[in-house]
């Protein structure tokens, strides 16, 4: 898991994700909200009835931004399935940011649908309260003035900072999450070769970082048996690159060609990045730090 860097312009983020564009899909989630609380005074299991039209059309951009790879296990995504819009914090309980473009992200359908994630939202602390509030008998025109109280303008970089940190302090999350914060300070990786697989863990022993690197692993399945095998595969590759760089008769000609094919591998671009820079950057310093931009 590497860190997902936003682009924050007109190009980027769609109009319905932001003013004065999303006033129309703002008011349906707030309509919606309101309907679903009537539906549970005769129905206890009635659903919320949000649509995934309201939130599909951020995928291109998200997809972008994670270079088509899964947010959370760094698999890539789109190569082989069409992937989700993720809602980080899940929109059952937290509804709403279901169209809070900060609280989204591109992830694979394993780490984000009930064999992982699901619904799970660990926390130390306590969720944060709605910043309206909406009744089964809210009128249409007390809904209409809720209008822009729901999220951040993703294009006002310090709304967007102030809104994920308020939420961040309060709730103290297990989970990581990649478009506000560096997995790469939590995370180590652990390589067995007699087994052939790479074993995500805890960078430290800090009880907080622990704590979150399982729930991590618990909840987005970084340690599933695949994603293992496939990471090894990967190292594999590097700790081969790495074996050739300490040939004693190495020409400086190769020595060049092979650490600009290792900077292919710490590359944003690729899968499982964020394991590649553990390895060159971190523990055998092959590579500059620099590489991670």
């Amino acid at each position: 898991m590497i860190r997902i860097i936003r682009e924050r312009s007109k190009t980027a983020v769609p109009t319905t994700f932001r003013p004065p564009g999303n006033k129309t899909k703002e008011l349906t989630l707030l309509k919606a909200k309101r309907d679903h609380l009537v539906r549970l005074k005769t129905d206890a299991k009635a659903s919320h009835g949000f649509s995934s039209s309201w939130w599909n059309k951020a995928k291109d951009q998200l997809i972008v931004e994670s270079c088509g790879k899964c947010a959370y296990c760094e698999a890539s995504a789109t190569a082989v399935s069409y992937g989700d819009v993720e809602h980080f914090r899940p929109k059952a309980v937290w509804w709403w940011l279901t169209c809070c473009w900060e609280n989204y992200v591109f992830s694979c359908q394993i780490c984000n649908q009930g064999r992982f994630k699901g619904d799970n939202f660990p926390l130390l602390g306590k969720p944060t309260a709605a910043p309206v509030k909406v009744t089964a008998t809210t009128a249409d025109s007390t809904l209409t003035k809720m209008i822009g109280k729901l999220g951040p303008d993703p294009l006002d970089m310090a709304a967007a900072a102030a809104h994920w940190k308020k939420l961040f302090t309060t709730e103290k999350p297990d989970l990581i999450d990649p478009a506000n914060e560096n997995p790469e300070s939590l995370l180590a990786y652990v390589a067995d070769d007699n087994q052939g697989t790479v074993t995500v863990v805890p960078r430290t022993s800090n009880a907080v970082t622990k704590r979150r690197v399982a729930a991590c692993i618990q909840y987005y399945g970084l340690n599933r048996e695949e994603l293992r095998d496939l990471r090894y595969d990967t190292y594999e590759s590097i700790a081969e690159a790495r074996e050739a760089l300490a040939e004693p008769n190495l020409s400086t000609n190769r020595r060049s060609r092979v650490l600009k094919r290792l900077e292919r591998f710490v590359s944003k671009k690729r899968q499982f990045a964020g394991m590649s820079r553990y390895y060159l950057i971190d523990k055998w310093q092959l590579l500059p730090a620099s590489l991670r931009a």
